[in-house]
């Protein structure tokens, strides 16, 4: 019976998740995931196969690294509060114009072969990648029934996976024909994808975190009170 129950219960999962899919925005949100991850791998790999080549010091690229870490931890630091005050729309939007200054930088860096722009383009790391993280884990959590937020969470890393995959081998393809005038396409492609996105993503809802709930409990316990007064 243990066999069966498991099995009924994979079959939950499983019919959740294809409940889950068929929500047109949960669609457009791993879209999102997809092509900003896609996007990214520019700055996963071809930058700093392109900073070796103008033989950029190591120091710096150490730097750079560094700098790309410390500057998540105070967004998932203050992850509560920033979910308190911003959708999920809004995250996103600043998760591409975060990427659209970076490529711009990338630009400018290749062009002119400032190597110091490697410092403010990882600053930007954080913004680029942590408030869609954030977006898209907290989105999945609000979408997803309890029981399949695990999966669902793990639907958005798989996502990211594949998509890093894909965009680090397209990327790779389109400097090795294209040298540094790929920065330039990689900008046009982003000026594309924000300009797609804030014309087609729908709002949804007043903040990240769902307010509906708090407000229920608020006036639930303010209703207690005020009986609680009244027995007096």
């Amino acid at each position: 019976s243990s066999s069966s129950s498991s099995s009924s219960k994979i079959t939950d999962i499983l019919g959740a998740l294809a409940i889950f899919f068929n929500n047109r925005l949960i669609g457009l949100f791993l879209l999102n995931v997809v092509v900003i991850n896609i996007q990214l791998c520019v700055f996963e790999s071809i930058v700093w196969i392109h900073l070796e080549k103008l033989g950029c010091p190591r120091s710096l690229v150490g730097l750079a690294t560094s700098v790309q870490t410390i500057v998540e931890y105070p967004l998932f630091f203050y992850s509560k509060q920033i979910l308190k005050r911003l959708t999920h729309r809004h995250l996103i939007i600043i998760a591409h114009c975060a990427l659209l200054l970076r490529f711009w930088l990338l630009v400018l860096l290749g062009q002119f072969g400032y190597l110091w722009l490697i410092i403010p383009l990882q600053l930007l790391h954080g913004m680029s990648f942590g408030t869609n993280w954030l977006a898209s884990c907290e989105y999945v959590q609000t979408v997803a029934s309890p029981n399949i937020t695990a999966s669902a969470q793990s639907v958005v890393s798989t996502t990211t996976v594949v998509a890093n995959a894909f965009g680090a081998g397209l990327w790779g393809v389109v400097y090795q024909r294209n040298g540094s005038s790929t920065f330039s396409i990689a900008l046009a492609v982003e000026f594309v994808v924000l300009l797609t996105i804030l014309t087609c993503f729908p709002s949804l809802g007043k903040t990240a975190t769902n307010t509906k709930t708090k407000q229920k409990i608020s006036s639930h316990h303010h209703h207690h009170h005020h009986d609680h007064h009244h027995d007096h």
